[in-house]
């Protein structure tokens, strides 16, 4: 039974399987980088010009504001509501920045696909190293970990001749 599971084209079968599952999961958190990241830099945008209009407004105070610009066209009514109506904007970006953390989800996706890449490089390795002859495997030794830091299985040595 386990001449079974290390021959060599169940090994071919499963390294195929594992790089066809790990190419699929780098696309889908490649997309996901892409949207969270798309997302935060609106967020981000639109915190900082709100900001920007509010402590315009505050600075210069809005009377003053209505005096010198907008007699003709605004109310000082309607000016003072616009103002209430950024801060409230200002307000809701500030707390969507706090509870949503986009850039911690963009940091790890991209984290992931940096794993997946070095997963699937290690699978490539591997399918090139099972084409040498034997007589070529064997004074190779391989270090399989799998470390905490990292959760991906990785080939983290091959040159080490007896």
């Amino acid at each position: 039974m386990q001449e079974a599971l290390y021959n060599s084209e169940s090994l071919k079968g499963r390294i195929l399987d594992y790089d066809h599952k790990a190419k699929v999961l780098r696309r889908i958190h490649s997309n996901k980088l892409a949207r969270t990241s798309r997302w935060n830099n609106v967020l981000n945008f639109s915190t900082i010009t709100v900001s920007a209009f509010v402590t315009f407004f505050a600075y210069f105070g809005i009377t003053r504001i209505h005096d010198l610009f907008l007699k003709n066209v605004l109310d000082e009514e309607k000016l003072g509501f616009l103002f209430n109506v950024l801060v409230l904007i200002l307000l809701i970006a500030s707390f969507l920045q706090i509870t949503l953390s986009l850039g911690e989800k963009s940091l790890a996706h991209l984290t992931s696909v940096r794993l997946l890449t070095e997963f699937l490089t290690d699978l490539d390795d591997l399918k090139v190293l099972q084409d040498l002859p034997s007589d070529l495997m064997t004074p190779l030794i391989f270090n399989w970990h799998i470390t905490m830091a990292e959760p991906a299985v990785t080939l983290s040595g091959v040159a080490y001749c007896s």
